[in-house]
Parts: C-alpha cells; sequence; structure tokens
C-alpha cells in the first residue's frame, strides 16, 4: 500500500519530494532514484529481491515518471491545476507491464488550502492484469496537513484497501524542514494490526529513505526498502 497512499497524497520520501515541484510555485526539476528492495516472506522460487531505477521530470503543471527494473517497468504521467485561493486538482495516469507488476492506475486528488492547513480528498482506480479482487479497485483517501515553524508539518492520511484480509492504513507523519531540506519520519498503521513505517531526507541534491511497506502496491509482498537519489532544481 506505501506507493497508493504515496501517490494519492503526495507524501512520503521521493513522491513528496517530487510532488512538492508541482504543488509549488512553476518550477522544473529532474531527479534519478535507486530502490533497493527485498521481500521478507517471499516463498521458495520465487523472486525476493528487486531493484528499480525511476527517473522523475517536473515541469510547470505537469510531470512524467519512468521506471525501469525487476519490479516495475512503466511510466506516469500526471497534471494539475490551481484555482485563486490556490487549492490544487490533479489526475495521474499510470501504466506498468512487463517485470512483476502489471496493472494500470488512474488517480485523482485535491488539495484545499485553508490557512496553515491543507485537506486533500483523493480516489483511485486500479485495474490490476492478474486480479485477485475483482478487475477493478476503487481506494478513496483523506488526508490533512497541518503546517508549524514555517514550512514544517504533521500530517494524517487514511486510505482504504478494498481487499480482504488487509483494511484502512492511518499514516501520521512529521517532516522538519529548513528550506528546501528537509527530514520526515512516518508511521503507518493498519486496522488489521499491520504497522508499516518510513523515513527519508532530503539535503542539497541527495536523497535517501528506508521503509517496511506491507502488501505493497496491491501485492501480497512485505516489502523492506531502501533508497537513494539524486534531485535537481533546473530552474531553482
Amino acid at each position: 500500500m506505501r506507493r497508493t497512499v504515496a501517490r494519492v497524497a503526495a507524501l512520503a520520501g521521493l513522491a513528496a519530494a517530487v510532488a512538492d515541484a508541482a504543488w509549488a510555485a512553476p518550477v522544473q526539476r529532474f531527479a534519478i532514484v535507486q530502490e533497493i528492495a527485498q521481500d521478507a516472506h517471499a516463498p521458495l522460487r520465487r523472486q525476493d529481491e528487486f531493484l528499480d531505477t525511476s527517473f522523475y521530470v517536473v515541469w510547470p503543471r505537469q510531470h512524467v515518471t519512468v521506471t525501469l527494473g525487476s519490479f516495475a517497468n512503466g511510466a506516469e504521467w500526471g497534471a494539475y491545476a490551481r484555482d485563486a485561493r490556490g487549492s490544487a486538482y490533479s489526475v495521474a495516469l499510470r501504466r506498468r507491464q512487463g517485470a512483476f507488476l502489471s496493472d494500470t492506475a488512474l488517480d485523482l486528488q485535491t488539495e484545499q488550502r485553508a490557512r496553515r492547513c491543507v485537506l486533500s480528498a483523493g480516489l483511485r482506480g486500479f485495474w490490476p492484469d492478474e486480479p485477485e479482487a475483482g478487475n477493478l479497485l476503487l481506494v478513496p483517501s483523506a488526508g490533512l496537513q497541518m503546517y508549524y515553524r514555517a514550512e514544517s508539518y504533521v500530517s494524517l492520511l487514511a486510505a482504504r484497501d478494498p481487499r480482504r484480509g488487509t483494511g484502512t492504513t492511518f499514516r501520521i507523519a512529521n517532516r522538519w524542514t529548513h528550506g528546501t531540506d528537509y527530514v520526515e519520519a512516518a508511521l503507518a498503521p493498519r486496522t488489521d494490526g499491520v504497522v508499516n513505517y518510513s523515513c527519508s531526507a532530503h539535503w542539497w541534491v541527495l536523497m535517501l529513505g528506508y521503509g517496511r511497506e506491507r502488501d505493497f502496491d496491491f501485492t501480497r509482498l512485505d516489502r523492506r526498502v531502501f533508497w537513494f537519489g539524486f534531485l535537481y532544481d533546473l530552474h531553482p
């Protein structure tokens, strides 16, 4: 569920770092990220280690992501619009095929500004090529960010996994920010008793993070993932 939660709310590690460019002023950014993941409970004869490299490009009001690797080969395009109050409305379309995962996803999201708070709501339509429970999964989400000390904030995100044996995830995070640098820690308990977690940081052009991701992205994997990368402001 991590990438679902991260994409729906533009939170958690790299997704947040790149999404910040799209939700803020019209700047351009480019990022390269390497993920090293292991499935802690993989059965015998099934692949349990994955290497994926992702390329992110953000330009005014749009972004493109291309991922190549043993877990996910695919691409995503997204765009957003902003109203006079500074609230945002976004859409993203993703297709993955040829590695461990093959699926299509469509995300719709809005972020509504209210003084020092941002309220979010989203809906993901998810079409797996080999469905576990139905050809279409609908994943609703809702979130709240509360800012303090300039750009630092605490956040709460709730997202519902409609599959049996899972539940609703409540992701609680605190991001300490200084300029464009940050450190974030997150805890994500789920109503069935699973507890995921993650931590991430960005300094200068460097990014890194680590997380535990049970039932990752509508699979039954129990991932431990370490990632690092480089984020460049092309027009700071």
